[in-house]
């Protein structure tokens, strides 16, 4: 195909991207998987030869059509073919999407290619029936290798990851390990401990078995850790204690240089975070029992109640939780917390009597229901110096099967002055607050009266987002716009709040601009 530029001269768009310097062509070919590079090798006699010396490589199984066993051979003898190729030359990333179609031993021989071809970043995704892997000592060696991430199994699937007594990975700073059964705690911690400017750690659908011992993670240099334990696994061991004691092993983390930390576990674990010198960004996860992410069913009744025997025991462990999080700027609520401060906080107050001075932002992911309503209304007095606030409404409240075409206050079942305005001291106000956003809104009674409540008590509020849900989606009667010029009449305290309603559709589309004070 020819293409006319312009000035008179005609010439073949292959042909310019042939002509590019090599670095540019790099980087061209870098996000493309090899099947399609070696594809285009056939255009010209240089592309013939780059993708043997590329120093990006991605391999993906499902750009491979052919069914069965077929499929996998192939797969297979394709990345042998590439990888074999190379004569030595450098890999800067090298990037594996496996799934099922790849045997253990021919990973291993790749590994080690990439490993003597000081492989900087390498990415290795698949699933193995294994029930224990260990993975090449040579890897733990590598000290070009700057990134490491793997993914060794599935949901349903997490073989025993076995690490190396030693290693010496002097060079990595991202570690990221996903879908593995971590046994031995004391070894991980030797292993997270010999990486001296790993900068971030990232372990997710983890098992921790019970045989674990105690997890240590110390690193001087970490700046971001995120910790998100497969909790379905305690689901068969009724001998865990999970309301009344810890779970499992215990979790100990030493990082002065952390500034982010994400955590999803059983709310019962212990946990030690010592040696934290700056202020770090937290977000909290955490679940009582079996509940996963359904546990907001147990909220579809406003009066449930934990029971009396839990409560001191649900108490002292928000305050264990909340009272490492003093010094934070930003802050990440799931509504486990909001639902457990509700039926404790007068237990909590005793436990947690100075307020968050350091926190400006705080995101609470809940439903709103009365029961979690009186949660946030205590919370918000304690954040005196918030700056933004954010709300992730986490699901639908199934009990209002209809999204309200009005929003009076009387169509509650409860009165709004008893679980608002008498639940907020009358000397608090949000004075710092001066952005708002909440996502996934329905527009239910409940959301809107609190989004009445904060208008009313934000003097400085400059900005108002709200991303509706995508049940408005099928909104043939235009609520959503009725509902944004109701919105603006809503009172408020702030003379020049911004409002930005977007629509959910696929193209965002501002509903409303401004406030009828502008």
């Amino acid at each position: 195909m020819e293409t006319n530029w312009g000035n008179g001269k005609k010439e073949q768009n292959g042909d310019r991207i042939i002509n590019l310097p090599d670095p540019i062509l790099h980087q061209i070919l870098s996000s493309i998987d090899m099947k399609c590079v070696v594809q285009m090798s056939i255009l010209s006699r240089r592309l013939r030869d780059l993708w043997t010396y590329l120093p990006y490589l991605n391999f993906d199984h499902e750009l491979f059509p052919i069914e069965g066993n077929n499929k996998k051979e192939y797969f297979m003898d394709f990345v042998d073919r590439v990888i074999f190729a190379r004569n030595g030359a450098t890999i800067q990333k090298f990037q594996l999407f496996g799934g099922s179609y790849c045997d253990f031993d021919r990973i291993d021989s790749w590994v080690g290619v990439a490993v003597r071809c000081k492989v900087q970043e390498l990415h290795l995704n698949f699933s193995t029936r294994r029930p224990v892997l260990m993975l090449p000592h040579s890897l733990f060696t590598c000290k070009s290798l700057t990134v490491l991430k793997f993914n060794l199994g599935s949901d349903s699937n997490r073989p025993e990851l076995i690490l190396p007594d030693s290693s010496a990975l002097t060079g990595l700073k991202t570690l990221h390990l996903g879908s593995f059964s971590l046994v031995d705690g004391e070894l991980a911690g030797k292993f997270f401990s010999s990486c001296p400017v790993l900068e971030t750690l990232i372990i997710t659908n983890c098992s921790l078995l019970t045989t674990t011992k105690d997890l240590h993670i110390s690193a001087l240099q970490l700046k971001k850790l995120v910790i998100e334990i497969s909790v379905e696994d305690y689901e068969g061991f009724g001998h865990i204690q999970i309301f009344n004691g810890p779970v499992g092993c215990k979790i100990k983390i030493s990082a002065p240089n952390l500034t982010s930390f994400r955590c999803r576990d059983y709310m019962a674990r212990d946990y030690t975070i010592e040696n934290i010198c700056f202020p770090y960004n937290a977000d909290m996860d955490l679940i009582l029992k079996n509940q996963l992410d359904n546990e907001l069913t147990a909220l579809l009744s406003d009066s449930n109640e934990l029971l009396s025997e839990s409560k001191e025991i649900h108490a002292k462990y928000v305050v264990d939780w909340l009272g490492r999080f003093y010094d934070v700027k930003a802050l990440s609520l799931s509504s486990l917390f909001i639902w457990v401060i509700s039926d404790v906080r007068g237990i909590i107050e005793k436990g947690l009597p100075a307020p968050f001075f350091d926190l400006r932002y705080l995101k609470v992911k809940t439903t709103l229901y009365a029961v979690t309503i009186r949660g946030i209304l205590y919370l918000l007095p304690r954040c005196p110096c918030i700056e933004s606030l954010v709300f992730e409404i986490a699901g639908k409240n199934y009990r209002l099967s209809q999204i309200y075409q009005s929003w009076d206050e009387a169509k509650l079942n409860i009165p709004a002055k008893h679980y608002w305005e008498s639940l907020f001291p009358s000397q608090c106000s949000l004075n710092h607050l001066k952005s708002l956003e909440i996502w996934n809104l329905f527009g239910y009674m409940h959301e809107v009266v609190l989004l009445k409540f904060l208008l009313k008590n934000a003097p400085v509020l400059e900005r108002l987002t709200i991303h509706p849900s995508d049940e408005w989606k099928y909104d043939e009667d235009n609520r959503l716009v009725e509902f944004g010029k109701e919105l603006q009449t809503f009172p408020r305290a702030s003379p020049s709040v911004k409002t930005l309603l977007l629509s959910p559709r696929s193209k965002p589309r501002p509903c409303v601009h401004r406030t009828a004070n502008e």
